[in-house]
């Protein structure tokens, strides 16, 4: 039985050997892996980066990753049965004789050969994507912003508080410096997920508020309130999410970097000024304000978040639209 004590890890131990990194983005890039099996193996890699060691404990992948430990479990098991780890027993801890697994990446389980075009696809692309220009869904909701999402950090563990980038709007250039307020970083590209999430459940609102005005229970100027109230819960279950401690401190941290990041463009060709009624350069433009983040009077976490003018004429034109919500696809 192999003695890890000296790692001082809880189990169960995970580690890559002494694979070298290109072999393990090969065998993520397979067909060999399910999504949840692929997000534990990216995990160890950049654990292993970060922690500069060669083991992880399951409960550093599954904080790292934002799901439950079982899930983390399940999937280091089912790679056990696929043959890609090497299932062992382990000790873990001094005087005790209980059993502990070490998962070991399987040195044969690495794919050979060159990759796909398609399967050689980086992650920043897949980043570019879920804020891609071309979707005809930002011609709907705050289109500007999708368009700035691209300025954002693509790498989760950077700590830029401040950046010029450049984004290309009909082939002309625009400038822009991304910034961030008090101790917060950018925001990183994958949190524009919680910004969809608040568009879509403050759309909800603003449906149930338009039904009622149109009942006669609620006149137009309180539709059109820019401040909501979602609870923390809320945005997690529309992202089919758990509503666990990790999952909500990864969703708080992404809506903290997104309440604190802002837009300025420095410069831009007067059609993109026109387009989007900016009127001088340096002019802010942010995702939200969170005004408030505490209990409210049926016991719930919830946010209070404020939508700029233009975002509450955005969602209260797709409200009143009799068409199949974009957004909501």
């Amino acid at each position: 039985m192999l003695d890890l004590t000296f790692l001082n890890l809880t189990p169960p131990i995970v580690t890559l050997s002494d694979a070298p990194t290109q072999d393990v983005i090969n065998l993520i890039n397979s067909d060999s892996l399910k999504p949840s099996e692929k997000n534990v193996v990216k995990a160890l890699l950049e654990l292993s980066k970060v922690k500069k060691r060669a083991y992880c404990s399951g409960s550093e992948l599954s904080s790292f990753i934002g799901s439950s430990a079982e899930t983390v479990r399940k999937a280091l098991i089912c790679m056990s049965q696929k043959q890609i780890f090497e299932k062992m027993e382990c000790k873990t801890k001094p005087g005790t004789r209980r059993k502990a697994f070490l998962y070991r990446l399987k040195k044969s389980a690495i794919p050979t050969g060159k990759l796909t075009d398609t399967q050689s696809i980086s992650s920043i692309e897949e980043l570019k994507s879920l804020v891609n220009p071309s979707d005809e869904m930002f011609g709907k909701v705050e289109n500007l912003i999708f368009k700035l999402a691209v300025c954002l950090e693509h790498s989760h563990k950077s700590d830029t508080a401040s950046k010029k980038a450049f984004i290309y709007i009909d082939e002309e250039p625009v400038n822009v410096l991304v910034e961030s307020s008090g101790n917060n970083v950018i925001a990183k590209v994958r949190d524009m997920r919680y910004y969809v999430a608040i568009l879509r459940l403050c759309l909800d609102a603003m449906k149930r508020r338009y039904a009622q005005h149109l009942s006669g229970a609620l006149d137009l100027s309180a539709v059109l309130k820019p401040k909501f109230v979602i609870a923390e819960t809320d945005i997690l279950r529309s992202m089919n999410l758990d509503i666990g401690t990790t999952s909500r401190k990864h969703a708080h941290n992404a809506m903290m970097r997104l309440d604190s990041t802002t837009y300025k463009i420095l410069s831009a060709p007067k059609a993109f000024m026109d387009e989007f009624k900016i009127k001088e350069y340096f002019a802010k433009v942010s995702h939200f304000d969170v005004r408030n983040y505490a209990k409210t009077i049926d016991d719930r976490v919830a946010y209070q978040i404020e939508l700029s003018n233009s975002q509450i004429q955005s969602l209260f034109q797709e409200c009143k639209s009799q068409d199949s919500s974009l957004l909501l696809q």
